[in-house]
């Protein structure tokens, strides 16, 4: 009954996360990180997180700002739904996991809600880069480890073997935002954006795969 619930609440969450995105996503006044003149949001220009600034790179003010909240709290509802369901298909030999489970998400929470919080900021040492960093790489943890206890359950390891594929893209992604801040290599702004969004998505979609692929053997 808990893996249901967590299914559920995974696909509730992640669906209004999406709503609400393309909502503040509608409403951004408009500007990008490489060009603060252009108009409405870009897919290949504007953070996720742009969505969230008092007043947009255009100079104009952002409308669409409490949307944006809003949108960021489902999405993180949605990852904590989805870690739930992937811990509670774990067999009870997997306690010392589960505890290092919940110690990574607490970590990947507090950089979440200061990611949310912290303005934006190109600045190396601004607190939203150390949030974002905090975030993703707790986050990411947490998400690897479960799926790799899922490549040892018979029954789930093709979804443990889907989610590696589909999170892959992660791993360039947050090398290739760090280098950028440190910088270490040349890479665009839009490079990093994009594949962000190309990691959006991918992980939008293994969630509501794991979630109707276990409502689906409840009802089985």
């Amino acid at each position: 009954m808990r893996t249901y619930f967590y299914s559920v609440g995974t696909i509730i969450t992640v669906l209004s996360f999406c709503t609400f995105y393309l909502i503040a996503a509608t409403l951004y006044p408009g500007g990008t990180w490489a060009d603060p003149s252009t108009l409405r949001h870009s897919f290949g220009g504007n953070y996720l997180c742009d969505v969230l600034k008092v007043t947009a790179h255009n100079g104009l003010p952002n409308i669409g700002r409490t949307y944006g909240f809003i949108a960021f709290f489902f999405l993180f509802a949605a990852l904590l739904f989805w870690w739930a369901l992937l811990t509670s298909l774990l067999p009870k030999q997997f306690s010392t996991l589960r505890k290092v489970v919940r110690i990574a998400t607490f970590l990947s929470a507090a950089g979440f809600v200061g990611m949310i919080f912290a303005p934006p900021s190109p600045n190396l040492l601004s607190p939203h880069f150390f949030a974002v960093i905090t975030a993703v790489l707790c986050g990411l943890a947490v998400t690897f480890l479960l799926l790799a206890s899922l490549l040892k359950i018979p029954a789930y390891r093709s979804l443990g073997q889907l989610g590696f594929l589909l999170i892959s893209p992660v791993v360039p992604n947050i090398s290739m935002y760090i280098a950028y801040h440190l910088n270490l290599f040349t890479v665009s702004v839009s490079q990093i954006i994009f594949v962000t969004k190309i990691v959006v998505i991918n992980a939008i979609l293994i969630c509501l795969l794991s979630a109707l692929k276990q409502i689906r053997m409840t009802y089985r």
